[in-house]
This record gives structure tokens, sequence and C-alpha cells, in this order.
């Protein structure tokens, strides 16, 4: 099996395995952080990137994802002195998305309620609404490229992870250029 189908293919988490690989990406990740990595950012985009992928080839995400993602950015923001308000942002986020998942008669997925909020844990609140937003607004825009091709009716299946991917994958990115330089000013702390 290729590397990238054992990737979105959920394969890689399943059974014990899954625990071993957890525990090995976080501790990579942590030894990335300790050793000044800072390529370590990209590491979220990557961890965002295979569950979409998974999502938009089999319409079902890993449980492992989310906790990957969760792990990496619960020590990400541990790093930075950022943990209690990622750790806002991120129960806030799953507390919305839940709420949402009851509403909509579980036409939205507990794999999108999870990785909403595990992927939320690597943004300060300002940026897990966002992220939300931009969320959205790429749903609604795949949604109205649908309609417009006439593809789109009652019973289409969307697949909404790709777009949490897009959406915090452009909010990461606000927060790690512009926003964060921002935040940090106008708090008047020095960079993280």
């Amino acid at each position: 099996m290729r590397m990238f189908d054992l990737l979105t293919s959920g394969v890689i988490f399943a059974g014990r395995r899954g625990w071993g690989v957890v525990a090995a990406l976080g501790l990579a990740f942590g030894v990335t952080l300790a050793l000044g990595g800072s390529w370590a950012r990209w590491v979220y985009l990557l961890f965002l990137l295979f569950p979409a992928l998974e999502d938009a080839r089999t319409g079902y995400v890993s449980d492992g994802w989310p906790l990957v993602l969760s792990v990496c950015g619960a020590l990400l923001m541990l790093s930075r002195g950022a943990f209690l308000l990622c750790l806002l942002t991120g129960v806030g986020m799953g507390a919305l998305y839940g709420l949402l998942y009851l509403i909509s008669k579980r036409s939205l997925g507990l794999a999108d309620v999870f990785l909403a909020a595990a992927s939320s844990l690597w943004l300060l609140p300002m940026y897990g609404l966002l992220s939300l937003w931009l969320t959205s607004l790429a749903a609604l825009l795949w949604c109205a490229f649908l309609l417009l091709r006439g593809r789109l009716g009652r019973r289409t299946e969307i697949r909404f992870v790709p777009f949490l991917a897009i959406g915090g994958a452009l909010a990461y990115g606000v927060q790690e250029t512009v926003g964060m330089a921002f935040l940090l000013a106008s708090l008047g702390l020095s960079s993280l």
C-alpha cells in the first residue's frame, strides 16, 4: 500500500496500532518543538490535509486524526504559553459544532465535531471564529457551485471535513502571520 493511501484510508489508526501511531506522532512533534523546529507550524496543515482527503475518499475520518491534532496543538500552545486561550477555543468550537450536530438531526457527523474541536486547539479565540466563518463560506461556495450545475438536491451528501480543513488552514495562516503579531502587540506582549 502506498504511503498516501495508508494516510488517507483510515488503516493507519486501526486497532491497537492506532494508539502507537498517535503516541509516535505526538512524541515526534514534541521533540521538534523542543529542538526549536520552526517548521512545526506546517504540521497543522498536514494533520488537516490527511483527514480531509480521507473524508473526501471514504466518507469517514479515523478517530486518530482529532486525537493527533489535539495532542500536537496542546503541545504547541503549551510551548507558546497560550494553552488556556486555545483550550477555550477548542471547547467553544466543540460545543458549537456539537450543538449543530444535535440540531441538524445528525446530518453533521461526529467526526466533524471532534475534528473542529481538535483543530481549534491550534487557534486563539478570534481565529477560531474566523475558522468557523471561512469553513462556512467554503461550504456555501461549494453548494452554490453544485446548485449552478444542477447537482444539488435534498439528498446530496456534502462531506464537511475538507471545508473544515480549508477554514482551519486559512485562519491558522492569518494567525501565524499578521494576526499573531497584531494580537501580541495589542496586548503589550513580546513575540511567542
